[in-house]
Order: C-alpha cells, then sequence, then structure tokens
C-alpha cells in the first residue's frame, strides 16, 4: 500500500472517529432527555391526580358553599344591585 493510500485510509479513519464522537454525544444528550421526560410524565401525573381531588372536593361542597355565600348579607346587598 503506498503512502497516499494509507493517508486516505486514516484521514478516512479520523473522520469516521470524530462522527463516531458526535453520535455518542447525541446520543447522551438523548438519554438526559428521556430522563429528563420521566420526571416530566411523574410530575404531570401527579398534577392530574391532584387536579382530580381538587375537583372531587369542589363537587362535594360546591352546593353547600353556594348557599352559605348566597345568605350572606352582602351578597344579597351585591345581587339586588345587579
Amino acid at each position: 500500500m503506498s503512502d497516499a493510500s494509507l493517508e486516505r485510509v486514516l484521514d478516512a479513519i479520523e473522520r469516521l472517529e470524530q462522527r463516531f464522537q458526535l453520535i455518542e454525544k447525541r446520543l447522551e444528550r438523548i438519554e438526559q432527555f428521556e430522563t429528563q421526560l420521566e420526571h416530566i410524565e411523574q410530575s404531570a401525573q401527579h398534577m392530574d391526580e391532584h387536579i382530580g381531588f381538587i375537583e372531587q372536593v369542589y363537587a362535594l361542597v360546591q352546593r353547600p358553599f353556594a348557599r352559605l355565600v348566597g345568605s350572606l348579607p352582602e351578597r344579597a346587598a351585591v345581587a339586588q344591585l345587579e
């Protein structure tokens, strides 16, 4: 093999190594994004559960609370003005 051929092979190997390193870096970033996504999904699930809880509590106390607020003298005065 001539020196020129060997030089081309070595250059090609070097370019492949650089591309491989770039691919490895991108893969690491993807893995980091996957970890972050898992945390976001868990947080969203907790938030969904909390919203469900709040909606249940609101459904339970909505009518009694409306009666209580409706019976307040200030509320009655405001209703008359409207």
